[in-house]
């Protein structure tokens, strides 16, 4: 092994990207690295330096991308964004907002010419989807889909609530909705 990254625990070590930020924000080149040239190394590995009858060598390096143990630890709180998608132009444009609930998620729904909450749809691994409907709206039909996928994919319990409205829409139109909202879908 030539290079080896120490992170903290907070730090997903099967995630490339979460070590790489990690090296972006807790690791500087002057204090936090360490190199031992001349360290034995692979005969497989070209750059090492090969000599017949010994072994080869190589420069072996150390990162610390650690928080420093003197420094508040508050500062390098990941930062977690809300993920949103949208689907659709003008006033037949549609969003699902994501949102982390500890292991759970909540997706919001919304767009057209004015967002509202028109039904809920709750899904939780292995068992069959629960929707509500309120009184003369039909946004469960969209949202269904929505949590469902999104349990699916990521095996956990699932919020879907929100609603789209577009003023008088025609069938031409409610079916454009619809569209839109099923391409989320596929985003998730």
């Amino acid at each position: 092994m030539k290079h080896v990254t120490i992170v903290d625990e907070d730090v997903d070590i099967f995630s490339p990207n979460a070590v790489e930020w990690a090296m972006a924000t807790r690791f500087q080149g002057d204090k936090d690295m360490i190199v031992k040239p001349g360290q034995p190394g692979s005969s497989l590995d070209p750059s090492g330096k090969h000599e017949p009858g010994k072994k080869t060598l190589t420069t072996k390096i150390g990162f610390d991308a650690t928080i420093p143990s003197d420094v508040d630890k508050s500062k390098y709180e990941v930062v977690k964004y809300r993920q949103m998608i949208t689907s659709g132009e003008g006033k037949y444009k549609v969003f699902v907002e994501e949102i982390k609930n500890g292991e759970d998620l909540i997706y919001i729904l919304g767009g057209g010419e004015r967002s509202h909450i028109g039904g809920v749809v709750i899904c939780e691994p292995g068992k069959r989807a629960r929707s509500i409907r309120l009184k003369g709206h039909y946004d469960d039909i969209v949202l269904l889909p929505i949590a469902e996928a999104a349990c699916k994919k990521y095996n956990t319990k699932v919020v879907a609530v929100g609603g789209v409205h577009v003023d008088n829409a025609s069938k031409k139109e409610i079916d454009l909705l619809v569209k839109n909202c099923k391409d989320l879908v596929k985003c998730i």
